[in-house]
């Protein structure tokens, strides 16, 4: 275009240089909004988030600290959305201008190329980048994993994604587990006093873990903070040992009290969520776990939302990054395994409002808090238009006919060393034994 300005003349020359920025211009603008170029470097750096605008998406993490860059909960989409059509319409109003201004280029000797061909052209750039757009958001959607956002108060769904598909919690089983510990307590059948005493199963949990020898003990309220915070493996079963008798009898009240929540599509095997193929749970059903322990229990707040907890002279620190950083932040609980991903559900208050997202399925603890963070970002600031739009109640909110799917596996995306690292087959070493001989006439035949 700049080639063809130059023979065009002056009109038509000014004309062609602007059709030919418009590209750069669209992609300046993405780029820009995106988060990248000079207004990266200029964003706060303060523990308190920036206010966000429309097309702020994901959160990152540097020194302990998160930075909001948005809240619309597809920001993936959102870009591809913004780039394409501003790119795609340079293209366009370049091709409508050659065809429309032939009449004024008559001194300059050339008359542009025919409206057919523009229009063409036109056509053909709307549909090709339609077509990468809905490519690129069909491939990011097949690989999220299911998300919930609901107002705690008053059950209203403010947004989901697949809160039907069955997924492995992890340590989001401790949820469950907390619930039944504070209705021991509430019922009498336990206190703040009583002491749990640790057994030779407790024992040989694998990690994470306290690690208490067999036969020592631990309060309640320290157990507690090691099942929240700490996220013990061996705690949780010290738990279900002191409430049941056994792990098998807890289990069994575990899904009792699923089905009484309505959580229909959950499975419990074990009190800690160490991998168990039968061990399954959705969205909705982790939700409707989350508004019952917070609206239930509110007296037990305070365990959810601590950061650290000391255990003699060790100090343990939660996994939950929005304690602490993100404004609002009430805490809850993280869960990790390779099969699952990395899960989280966390809660905000603002303004009088209680939210609780659930997020299941990230690549890395820093997806996580970004994707947890951009969706309680996104129901403060579209709170008002739910309520206006009269959003779905959590309560009847079934899957359809059809939506029984098995808990997919995510290892091979998971980006730690442990999920992806293969058992090394060791050669065992064959030491041939020498025999004495046999001699003929005693040979067997």
């Amino acid at each position: 275009l700049f080639s063809i300005s130059r023979a065009a003349g002056a009109p038509m020359g000014r004309r062609l240089r602007r059709v030919a920025l418009l590209p750069g211009r669209a992609l300046r603008v993405w780029w820009s909004e995106a988060g990248g170029g000079r207004a990266a470097s200029r964003r706060s750096t303060n523990d308190q988030l920036p206010t966000p605008h429309s097309l702020r998406g994901f959160v990152t993490t540097r020194d302990r600290r998160l930075r909001t860059r948005s809240t619309a909960p597809t920001v993936e989409a959102r870009r591809t959305m913004l780039f394409f059509p501003n790119f795609s319409k340079g293209f366009v109003v370049g091709a409508m201008r050659l065809a429309f201004v032939k009449s004024k280029t008559k001194r300059s000797g050339w008359r542009g190329p025919p409206a057919m061909v523009c229009a063409m052209t036109a056509l053909a750039t709307v549909v090709l980048t339609a077509l990468v757009a809905l490519v690129v958001m069909t491939d990011r959607a097949e690989a999220r994993g299911p998300l919930m956002l609901i107002d705690v108060e008053t059950g209203r769904i403010l947004y989901a994604e697949n809160p039907h598909q069955r997924w492995h919690p992890a340590s989001l089983t401790k949820v469950m587990t907390a619930y039944l510990a504070f209705e021991a307590i509430r019922d009498g059948r336990l206190s703040m006093e009583t002491q749990l005493v640790t057994s030779k199963t407790a024992n040989k949990m694998p990690p994470s873990k306290i690690g208490l020898p067999v036969g020592a003990k631990m309060s309640m309220e320290l157990a507690l903070k090691s099942l929240i915070i700490k996220s013990a493996n061996d705690v949780a079963v010290m738990f279900a040992e002191t409430i049941d008798g056994s792990v098998a009898a807890f289990t069994d009240r575990m899904n009792r009290t699923a089905r009484r929540l309505g959580m229909t599509r959950t499975r419990f095997v074990n009190p800690n969520g160490l991998p168990a193929g039968e061990q399954v749970t959705t969205a909705a059903d982790l939700a409707r776990l989350a508004r019952a322990v917070m609206l239930e229990y509110p007296e037990h707040a305070h365990f959810w939302a601590t950061r650290t907890m000391r255990i003699g002279r060790v100090r343990l620190r939660s996994h939950n990054t929005l304690i602490g950083a993100f404004p609002g932040a009430t805490g809850l609980k993280t869960g990790f395994i390779c099969d699952a991903g990395f899960n989280i559900v966390a809660s905000a208050k603002r303004n009088g409002r209680h939210l609780a997202a659930i997020v299941l399925g990230e690549v890395t603890p820093q997806d996580r808090a970004a994707r947890a963070a951009s969706l309680l970002e996104h129901g403060f600031d579209t709170y008002a238009w739910k309520l206006f739009l009269r959003a779905p109640q959590l309560d009847g909110y079934r899957p359809a006919e059809g939506q029984d799917l098995a808990a997919p596996s995510i290892r091979s995306r998971i980006r730690v060393w442990d999920c992806r690292r293969r058992p090394v087959k060791r050669r065992v070493k064959q030491t041939s034994v020498s025999r004495p001989s046999t001699p003929p006439a005693q040979a067997q035949p």
